[in-house]
């Protein structure tokens, strides 16, 4: 029959277990955020990145005009403070 010793609470360690495990989560957590970074950066997989599709010319017209507008009011609002 095997003696079984009772484990201090601390095991030797400067900090405890739970901050051990809580450094490691953030270390694992910022492992992933890096390597996705990377993934999305490199575009590794052989993917090709989707092409924005060409505006119509309505579009086109519709934002020049609400560009237009923005322009006009700030130059109002410019013109009001000073």
């Amino acid at each position: 029959m095997a003696m079984f010793l009772k484990r201090d609470d601390d095991d030797g360690y400067l900090i405890s277990k739970t901050a051990i495990v809580l450094l490691v989560m953030l270390g694992a957590g910022f492992v992933i955020a890096a390597a996705y970074g990377m993934h999305r950066v490199m575009g590794f997989g052989g993917h090709d990145k989707p092409q924005a599709k060409s505006m119509s010319i309505e579009q086109q017209q519709y934002m020049a005009g609400v560009r237009t507008r923005n322009v006009n009011m700030l130059r109002e609002q410019l013109q009001h403070n000073h």
